[in-house]
């Protein structure tokens, strides 16, 4: 049985899109934490906001996402699984928030 969803045509360009961000929430990531190491506390304030600004664009496709799916004739069970599936693709970018507002901590105990 394949439990892969099926993506409505005119919905793929978001889910791309959310896609394509959580790629660079993830290389931005992996800068941060990078940045923990030697980087002036400037620096990690920087990354960390950007991980934070992501994720907010993130949200805001996902409730595109969603409010298109609601509209789209496929099936229902269809729908919760592409949900399912988008739900634990944007779980990555607010894990890496929780990173980032760490981080934060790190760079305002540094300026001190």
């Amino acid at each position: 049985m394949d439990l892969t969803p099926e993506i409505p045509e005119d919905l793929r360009p978001i889910l791309l899109h959310i896609l394509e961000i959580t790629e660079d929430v993830a290389a931005e990531v992996d800068v941060t934490a990078r940045a923990l190491l030697p980087e002036p506390p400037a620096e990690i304030l920087e990354h960390a906001g950007r991980i934070t600004r992501m994720q907010r664009g993130i949200d805001g496709l996902r409730h595109d996402l969603t409010q298109g799916l609601g509209d789209s004739p496929i099936p229902d069970p269809e729908k919760c699984r592409l949900r399912t599936l988008v739900a634990q693709i944007c779980a990555i970018s607010v894990r890496a928030v929780d990173l980032a507002e760490r981080t934060e901590v790190v760079g305002a105990e540094r300026a001190i």
